[in-house]
């Protein structure tokens, strides 16, 4: 019995160590623990008059709701409306605001019109947008506030 443990522990010692694990894939990265979250909601008390154009702009990219709705229902008669709804719908666009906005964010730098491009017209997942435009979930909020205050400066 000694005999085919010294033997097996022979053979043991003689082969190639195994190949070492593969690295795992670098996480995503999270936000610690006890660190505030970015609201992205959140404008500078300077930057609430560009905020309000900017959301004229999207609004203006984004069309009317009319043609999302399904064809059955365009013709449909709206529901009657309460009094809340009164306030939301006598918001206009104004187009040529909207315009002049669209020119102003076309000539930013790329990474900080995708950023206003992603609050104002195409608001999906922050982790998603981050992704897409190569940075994290500081740098979004920073782009923000850098393409707000750019456009601010060039007096769009």
């Amino acid at each position: 019995m000694w005999a085919a443990i010294a033997t097996a522990e022979a053979v043991r010692s003689a082969e190639p160590p195994p190949p070492p694990k593969p690295a795992a894939p670098n996480p995503v990265p999270r936000r610690a623990k006890g660190t505030p979250t970015i609201d992205f909601h959140a404008v500078a008390w300077d930057h609430n008059d560009i905020d309000g154009r900017l959301r004229n702009w999207g609004a203006w990219c984004k069309g009317t709701p009319a043609n999302s709705s399904s064809p059955m229902f365009r013709l449909a008669a709206p529901p009657p409306r309460v009094r809340s709804d009164r306030n939301a719908s006598t918001s206009t666009i104004d187009r040529a605001d909207a315009i002049r906005i669209a020119q102003g964010v076309t000539a930013l730098p790329e990474k900080h019109a995708a950023a206003l491009n992603w609050c104002y017209v195409r608001p999906v997942n922050p982790r998603r947008a981050c992704m897409s435009i190569g940075t994290t979930m500081e740098g979004l909020a920073d782009l923000l506030y850098e393409g707000r205050q750019m456009l601010i400066n060039r007096k769009v």
